[in-house]
C-alpha cells in the first residue's frame, strides 16, 4: 500500500469514538449495545465499518432542528411582512389590543370564541397536517365581533412568533396598483393571512381576480386563511357574479364555516353609549 493510501486508511480508522459517544443526562445503553436517547428512545450512535462510532440524530434532535428552521424562517417572514405593516390590521388602534383575554364573552358566541381558541392552540398541527381546511370562515351579520375575533386569532398567533398579515379586502382591492403589487407579494410571507370583509369590496371584474389569486395562491401553497364576512353560506353558493362564485368556491377549499351569532355589538354598544348620555 502506497504511502497516501496509507494515510488515508489512518485517517479512516481513526474516525469516531471509541467505545460510546458522549451522553447527556438519561441517555442510557440499550439491549442493542449502543446509546439510546433518555427521552425519545431512538439510538444516538452508529457504529462504522472500523468498530467505531459516529453520532446518529434521534428523533429528539431532529424535531429541535425542525423546530429552529421554522422559527429562523418566521422571524424572517416577520420582518418581510413588517415592510408593509401599514397595512397590516393588526397594528391598527382598533385591533393591536384584542384578545381572548379582552374580548367581551357573551353567550351566543361562545362557540365562535371556542373554536377560535381551539385553532390557535392546534395552528402548528393544522399547518402541518394533510387536511385542506386549514383556515376558517367567519361568517355573520354585521356587528357580531367577526373582525374582532379574526384579530384575536392574529395576536395570538403572532405573539408565538408566527408571521400573521390582516388585510381588509375593500382597502387591499381600492389601492393603487404597484401599492397593491407589493401587499400581495408579501402575504407569500404569511403563515397566516387574513382577509377581513370578503364580498364588501364589490367592483371591476380586476378585483374579483385579484382576490381570486390571491386566494388561489393559497390553496396551491397549502396555507391557511382566515376570511371574514357578512354573506351566508346561501348567498356565497347563489352569488349571481360568476367570478364570485369562483371565489366562495375557493374559501370552501380552505376554510371551515364558523357562525357568528347574536345580536350586533356594535349596534348593543352604540345604545349602551347613547343611554349613559341620557342618564348622565
Amino acid at each position: 500500500m502506497n504511502s497516501a493510501a496509507t494515510l488515508a486508511q489512518s485517517i479512516l480508522d481513526s474516525i469516531g469514538y471509541e467505545g460510546h459517544i458522549p451522553a447527556k443526562d438519561g441517555d442510557y445503553i440499550g439491549a442493542d449495545g449502543h446509546l439510546h436517547c433518555g427521552v425519545c428512545h431512538e439510538g444516538k450512535e452508529y457504529v462504522l465499518p472500523n468498530g467505531r462510532v459516529v453520532p446518529s440524530t434521534c428523533r429528539c434532535q431532529r424535531m429541535a432542528r425542525i423546530r429552529q428552521e421554522i422559527e429562523t424562517e418566521n422571524a424572517r417572514n416577520m420582518q418581510y411582512i413588517d415592510e408593509v405593516s401599514r397595512h397590516n390590521l393588526l397594528y391598527s388602534a382598533k385591533l393591536r389590543g384584542a384578545t381572548f383575554d379582552m374580548a367581551e364573552q357573551r353567550e351566543d358566541g361562545a362557540a365562535a370564541f371556542d373554536t377560535a381558541r381551539k385553532y390557535v392552540r392546534a395552528f402548528e398541527a393544522i399547518c402541518n397536517s394533510e387536511d385542506d381546511l386549514r383556515g376558517l370562515l367567519l361568517y355573520g351579520p354585521v356587528g357580531t365581533g367577526k373582525s374582532f375575533l379574526a384579530g384575536c386569532i392574529g395576536n395570538a398567533l403572532k405573539a408565538k412568533g408566527v408571521p400573521v398579515l390582516y388585510v381588509n379586502v375593500v382597502t387591499l382591492t381600492g389601492l393603487d396598483f404597484d401599492e397593491q403589487r407589493e401587499v400581495i407579494a408579501h402575504m407569500g410571507g404569511a403563515r397566516l393571512l387574513v382577509l377581513d370583509d370578503l364580498g364588501a369590496e364589490r367592483g371591476t371584474g380586476f378585483k374579483v381576480e385579484t382576490i381570486y389569486n390571491v386566494l388561489d395562491r393559497r390553496v396551491n401553497d397549502m396555507l391557511p386563511l382566515i376570511v371574514t364576512t357578512n354573506a351566508t353560506p346561501q348567498e356565497m353558493r347563489n352569488d349571481a357574479n360568476m367570478g364570485y362564485r369562483r371565489v366562495w368556491e375557493r374559501v370552501g377549499q380552505l376554510c371551515r364555516p364558523v357562525r357568528m351569532d347574536g345580536e350586533s355589538w356594535r349596534r348593543r354598544k352604540t345604545m349602551e353609549a347613547m343611554k349613559r348620555l341620557k342618564e348622565g
